[in-house]
C-alpha cells in the first residue's frame, strides 16, 4: 500500500493484522469464534485498529482504492457473523476501535466508549458534542485517566452520570490515592443506579450550551439537561469551565408546566419544592466560584 505514492510500512511490522488479506481475516474470524465458544465469553471489545498512519491506497482490479474501505467491510462482516452465531454476545466499540463512530460500527455494537481524552475541560466538551449525535445510554463515559489533580472528583464523576456509568479503576498512585475516592465512586454509582439509569432510555436531551468552545474564547459553562420521557424526573449538570464572574442561569426545557417538582441541589444537599411553571419561567441561578467545578440538579415530580 502507498500514500501519495510513498510506500506505507507493512501492517505486520506494527503488530496490526491486515483485514484486507483474505487469509488473515478468515483466521481472525475463526479464532474469535473459538475463543468466544471455548471460554464462554460474554463481552467482546473492539479496540485499537486501524491506526491512521498505516492507511494508504493500492491498485485493485485496475482502480486505486483506499485500503480502509476493505478493512471496514471485512470487520463489519466478522461482527455480523459473530452476532449470528452468538446472539447473546455483548459487543463494545472503543472510541478508536473501529477508528470512528459511524453508523456502520454502531449498528453492530451495543455501546461505545466516546473518548480516551479524560481531562477536564476537554472531557465535558466531548460529552456535550457526542450527546448531540448518540443516545446517552449508548455512551461509555469514564471519569478520569489519572488527571484528578486538575479538577475535583465531583466534577469528573458527574460527567459519568451523563451516559452509562463506568469506572476504569484508580489510575493514579496506589500509595497515595485521592482523598475520598472510594466514597465518591460508591456515591455516584448508587446515584446512577437509583436516579439516572431509570430516566435514560428514551429521555429528551437538551443542550443549553450546544457549542462549548475550549480553544480560543472559552465558553464559561457547559449545561446539559436530561429529562425522562414522561417528564417525571430530570438530571441537570452545570459545569463551569473558566474563571468567568457571571453565574449560570438555568431554565429547564423538558419539565411539565402543570406539575410541581422537588429540586435537589447536590452541592449543598438542600431541596426546594417549585412548580414547573415557575421553573420554566424564572429558572434557577447557580453560583460557582472556581473553574472546573460543577453543580448537579436532581429534579423529581411530587
Amino acid at each position: 500500500a502507498k500514500r501519495q505514492g510513498v510506500p506505507v510500512p507493512p501492517l505486520i511490522d506494527h503488530l496490526t493484522l491486515d483485514y484486507t488479506n483474505p487469509e488473515a481475516s478468515a483466521w481472525i474470524e475463526s479464532e474469535m469464534e473459538r475463543v468466544i465458544r471455548d471460554y464462554r465469553v460474554d463481552l467482546l471489545r473492539i479496540d485499537g485498529a486501524p491506526i491512521s498512519a498505516y492507511i494508504g491506497d493500492r491498485m485493485e482490479s485496475g482502480y486505486i482504492e483506499n485500503t480502509v474501505w476493505r478493512h471496514y467491510d471485512r470487520l463489519y462482516g466478522v461482527l455480523d457473523e459473530l452476532k449470528k452465531k452468538f446472539p447473546n454476545l455483548l459487543i463494545e466499540n472503543c472510541c478508536g476501535g473501529g477508528g470512528r463512530l459511524d453508523l456502520g460500527i454502531l449498528s453492530r455494537t451495543h455501546r461505545t466508549q466516546i473518548t480516551d481524552v479524560m481531562r477536564a475541560p476537554r472531557h465535558v466538551q466531548i460529552i456535550n458534542g457526542i450527546s448531540i449525535m448518540l443516545p446517552p445510554e449508548y455512551c461509555m463515559i469514564y471519569p478520569f485517566g489519572g488527571a484528578w489533580e486538575e479538577t475535583n472528583l465531583d466534577f469528573m464523576y458527574r460527567c459519568t452520570l451523563f451516559g452509562g456509568f463506568y469506572s476504569m479503576g484508580w489510575l493514579g498512585s496506589t500509595e497515595n490515592p485521592h482523598p475520598g475516592l472510594i466514597a465518591t465512586v460508591k456515591r455516584y454509582a448508587n446515584l446512577h443506579t437509583t436516579f439516572v439509569s431509570p430516566l435514560l432510555p428514551g429521555c429528551r436531551v437538551y443542550h443549553h450550551t450546544p457549542v462549548v468552545r475550549i480553544e480560543g474564547d472559552l465558553t464559561p459553562y457547559c449545561v446539559l439537561e436530561y429529562t425522562a420521557a414522561d417528564r417525571q424526573s430530570s438530571l441537570v449538570g452545570i459545569f463551569k469551565l473558566t474563571d468567568a464572574d457571571q453565574p449560570c442561569r438555568f431554565i429547564p426545557r423538558g419539565l411539565d408546566a402543570g406539575r410541581a417538582y422537588r429540586v435537589t441541589f447536590d452541592n449543598s444537599g438542600t431541596e426546594a419544592d417549585i412548580h414547573g411553571a415557575v421553573l420554566r419561567e424564572e429558572g434557577v441561578t447557580v453560583h460557582l466560584d472556581r473553574p472546573l467545578t460543577s453543580e448537579l440538579l436532581l429534579i423529581k415530580s411530587l
